[in-house]
């Protein structure tokens, strides 16, 4: 690798690190704990405490980028329009992606009684689909990143239909095949969406903020899928107390419902993905090493 340096020396942004900590867990302690808590006034408070810990932490943001620079979040990134659409698409992306299999998952053990080993068979055509489509996906990327995008996202609307059908038309007599056959349009569409879509974000930042939004891009995978479990798995568990006849029953009910989120999110990140850049950033050739005198 040649030899680089930052022209100014970055300095870590302690008070940004804590307020948007503090931040994040306004939000996420609510949303885990408060239906087992009974949203008691300390779970309310929490989750009203997310807005103004939220606005203290965009503005000292804005702060520390004018006076000092090497922001935790640099708010320039957002000036970039693509950037932010970005962002949202992977937010709600991240967060249906972790919840469908928790959703899954809950309901095929829990609800219907299967072993952990049928269960795994059934859900194994999930990474079968991605390391299919993953590699045509990388091809493209670079001319037509936003395109496939917008296939994968459609096919995995499609498998996440199929899925909602099966479990609500089939319910506890589902086998393992049928459960496999959305699941792997599921991982096909994702094999073509989420390993281009951090190239595709990224494509219209400048190099010198290309490592914070980088940074950024990667948190807010993490935050949709936190954020995703949360809400999804309160709302899953609420309605697996409804009084079906039976506990299986119960269980895909549940699913069936609940698996629409999944149907919304995908739906919505498809209808922002014309807001991306065409394709991913072009990688500049490696220069040739120069001849050495003999």
């Amino acid at each position: 690798m040649p030899e680089s340096r930052a022209a100014d020396s970055p300095r870590i942004d302690l008070a940004g690190m804590v307020l948007v900590s503090l931040a994040m867990f306004a939000v996420m302690f609510p949303l885990i704990q408060g239906r087992e808590r009974g949203w008691d006034s300390w779970t309310i408070a929490s989750l009203i405490a997310f807005v103004p810990a939220m606005a203290l932490f965009a503005w000292q943001q804005r702060h520390r980028e004018r006076t000092i620079g090497s922001a935790l979040v640099p708010p320039s990134l957002f000036m970039h329009r693509s950037f932010t659409a970005g962002l949202a698409i992977m937010l709600v992306v991240f967060s249906g992606l972790g919840s469908l299999f928790l959703v899954l998952t809950y309901n095929l053990q829990l609800g219907q009684g299967w072993s952990v080993l049928r269960t795994s068979v059934a859900v194994v055509s999930w990474p079968i689909g991605i390391a299919l489509t993953s590699p045509i996906a990388r091809r493209y990327a670079n001319s037509h990143g936003r395109r496939v995008i917008a296939i994968g996202l459609a096919t995995m609307n499609v498998g996440a239909l199929a899925l909602i059908a099966t479990i609500a038309v089939i319910g506890p007599a589902a086998t393992w095949w049928q459960i496999a056959l959305p699941v792997l349009v599921i991982g096909l569409g994702m094999g073509m969406a989420v390993p281009i879509l951090t190239g595709v974000v990224l494509a219209d930042i400048d190099q010198d903020l290309a490592g914070a939004a980088s940074g950024i891009a990667n948190a807010v995978m993490q935050l949709g899928t936190a954020l995703g479990i949360a809400i999804v798995g309160t709302v899953y568990f609420s309605l697996t107390e409804s009084t079906m006849p039976t506990r299986a029953e119960a269980f895909s009910d549940a699913a069936a419902t609940t698996l629409w989120y999944q149907v919304a999110v995908f739906t919505l990140a498809l209808c922002v993905t014309p807001l991306l850049p065409h394709a991913a950033r072009k990688e500049a050739a490696p220069a040739e090493a120069a001849p050495q005198p003999r």
